[in-house]
């Protein structure tokens, strides 16, 4: 879901990239508190883990003027128990519910606020029923953009039009229709038929089978999916619209999938949308490249308008206010991050949220390069959290599992839970094949259910072969960001470097075992990249300067990679004395390597990429001055030897042939 825009930052999105003011679009900035007298959003209860869900039918009158329903809805499930007594979903207290049907059978209903009952069924495990419920009513719920369950406005934008529309995430959709919100139950497949006034039409998901002129000037739209689907992704959008359809090729089959928008019918909301209409062509090519097969391909990807301050990720078809590059991106990134794969609980919000506002740096990489699209990310994603992030955690704290505010934090949910994306890339070496192996695979993986932090987590080690335990304690579970103070002076070719982290939730997360890039600018215009791991509140680094250069400045973070702050005091570090300087021999070496030490006492080796990754680690049991390691393992190319002697870390540039 996309947050909230603003008209002014309307206006601004003309004259930068979409990134540039991704940050202002966080949650509680604009979220206007529920009603008090409206309910408590609603959670499962425990007698709803009865039965499974297999099949949701909703057969339903709505207008484009008016929040009012009725109609009915069938669920089809099977129960799982050993035996189901009593049939529990929710619906709003404002409907009233004229009658329900278990497989063709009148039951009574006994209504308990939110929560609906039907008891002594006495039905036994592995049955499938039908329970068929007949409503009608009209939601009276006030309050934000998160709250409405359904809403209906006016939207003069491009004439004047009434638009009904519905928005259910996080646990709003029993404000429409009966349902079981439960997240790890998505139901196999959902229907959704419509009865309305001409000439309104009506959008949902899945593929449009039929419209049925009915007596009175009504007609029927029947939109059938036969994919799974989460409850709050159900949707129905009702207005005036037209039908602008074009077509996507997906890569893996060449096939083609219709893009259907159903937008205002009026030219200039045409010609003023169209232009990002059709960048969702490229877009879902493009994104199925890199995620792997766009999920619903058998169906449809489109957009329905409304006015609605955000948007919202309707499977196979987003509810959107608005049609700019970076909302279609996020969205359609959505169908990915979210709906094919969607979060276990709310806990693990930033499994959809985080992987979408990664898409739109993604997708802006791709437009316009990595160095331009990284700066802008860096400029407005990271620092937005640097300034607004300095506490609370990524992972939705339980105590917040039903707090909307907290579920869908711009800052935490999406801006920071995206980060955590881009420093995995970059721990995984930048190889842009691996990162996009581990995120194809979670898709393959977990395609049609639920996935958890730790399900992430375990398919992003197996692929990569590395251990993410710490970084997911750090980051994920940890709160804050480090801030490092780093001293540096030049003696003759030895660059040493003083730095000292502290962090913004030292409560919580005292230290960040972080690996950051320094980029060595010199007087004769030329500059490196040097990788350092800093691991402790205190690392002393000497790095040995080729060509006896002379360094002019030092620049923190240089490929915008790292959620950190810096700040540097250039000629304030104690003197290394050239009596303690290490060597390493021969250099380029095929394999052996001798580091010798004139003084100092050598308790740790490391070599690492030129990544920042390490590769090859040794300790000897007894410290020594002198030792021989063996690196013909290695890979051909350049890395950085890293020699530990109590809190002194020396580094230097070897090449292995």
């Amino acid at each position: 879901m996309k947050p909230k825009i603003t008209i002014s930052l309307l206006f601004f999105s003309f004259l930068i990239p979409s990134l540039v003011f991704a940050q202002e679009w966080q949650r509680n900035n604009y979220f206007v508190e529920t009603d008090k007298s409206s309910s408590p959003k609603i959670l499962p209860t425990e007698v709803q883990n009865a039965y499974d869900v297999k099949w949701y039918f909703l057969n339903l009158n709505a207008e484009n003027n008016t929040v009012e329903l009725s109609g009915d809805v069938t669920i089809k499930a099977q129960v799982v128990w050993d035996k189901m007594d009593t049939f529990s979903f929710h619906l709003h207290r404002d409907y009233t519910i004229d009658r329900i049907l278990i497989n063709g059978t009148e039951y009574p209903v006994i209504n308990q606020e939110d929560e609906r009952l039907v008891i002594n069924l006495g039905i036994p495990k592995n049955t499938l029923f039908d329970a068929q419920i007949f409503y009608h009513g009209t939601y009276s719920g006030t309050g934000g953009f998160l709250n409405a369950g359904i809403t209906t406005e006016k939207d003069t934008r491009w004439g004047d039009f009434n638009v009904t529309w519905t928005l259910s995430e996080a646990n709003n959709a029993f404000h429409w229709f009966p349902v079981k919100q439960n997240l790890t139950d998505k139901a196999d497949s959902s229907w959704v038929f419509v009865t309305t006034t001409k000439p309104n039409m009506v959008a949902s998901n899945g593929l449009l089978k039929n419209v049925v002129d009915l007596p009175n000037n009504k007609v029927r739209y029947e939109w059938k999916s036969s994919y799974p689907i989460d409850y709050y992704l159900i949707f129905i959008a009702v207005a005036q619209y037209q039908d602008y359809t074009i077509y996507a090729t997906i890569p893996q089959t060449g096939k083609q999938m219709p893009i259907q928008n159903y937008i205002y019918n009026s030219a200039q909301c045409l010609s003023e949308n169209k232009t990002s209409m059709d960048a969702t062509k490229d877009m879902i090519e493009y994104y199925s490249e890199i995620f792997g097969e766009y999920p619903f391909s058998r169906e449809k990807y489109g957009h329905a308008l409304s006015r609605m301050g955000g948007a919202m990720e309707h499977q196979t078809m987003t509810t959107t206010g608005y049609l700019y590059d970076d909302i279609v991106a996020h969205e359609l990134v959505h169908q990915w991050f979210g709906d094919n794969v969607t979060c276990a609980s709310w806990q693990h919000i930033w499994l959809n949220e985080g992987f979408a506002r990664y898409g739109e740096l993604l997708w802006n990489e791709h437009k316009l390069g990595k160095i331009t699209a990284f700066s802008n990310y860096k400029s407005n994603i990271i620092n937005s959290v640097i300034n607004n992030g300095k506490t609370g955690s990524v992972f939705v704290p339980i105590g917040d599992i039903d707090n909307e505010n907290r579920i869908f934090n711009g800052t935490l949910s999406y801006n920071k839970a995206s980060t955590l994306l881009h420093m995995i890339r970059y721990l995984l070496e930048d190889n842009d094949d691996l990162f996009f192996n581990v995120l194809q695979t979670y898709q393959n993986r977990f395609k049609d259910h639920v996935a958890t932090s730790e399900d992430f987590k375990n398919v992003l080690e197996e692929i990569s072969g590395m251990d993410f335990t710490t970084f997911f304690d750090q980051w994920l579970y940890g709160q804050g960001y480090p801030m490092f103070n780093i001293k540096w002076n030049q003696l003759d070719e030895m660059l040493n470097i003083n730095s000292v982290q502290t962090t913004t939730a030292p409560n919580i997360t005292p230290l960040f075992k972080v690996t950051y890039e320094l980029k060595i600018n010199y007087e004769d215009n030329t500059s490196e990249v040097i990788p350092f791991y800093h691991d402790e509140t205190t690392k002393q680094f000497t790095y040995i300067i080729p060509d006896h250069k002379t360094v002019k400045s030092i620049n923190f973070d240089p490929n915008n990679w790292i959620l950190a702050t810096a700040v540097f005091a250039p000629n304030s570090v104690e003197d290394f004395n050239n009596d303690k300087f290490i060597t390493a021999y021969p250099n380029p070496t095929t394999g052996e390597l001798r580091i010798t030490s004139y003084k100092l006492q050598i308790t740790n080796v490391e070599v690492f990429d030129i990544y920042g990754k390490n590769v090859f680690s040794h300790s000897p049991l007894i410290s020594h001055s002198s030792f021989l390691i063996n690196i013909s393992h290695l890979n051909s190319g350049v890395y950085f030897l890293s020699v530990c002697s109590g809190d002194k870390v020396f580094v230097t540039k070897i090449v292995k042939k």
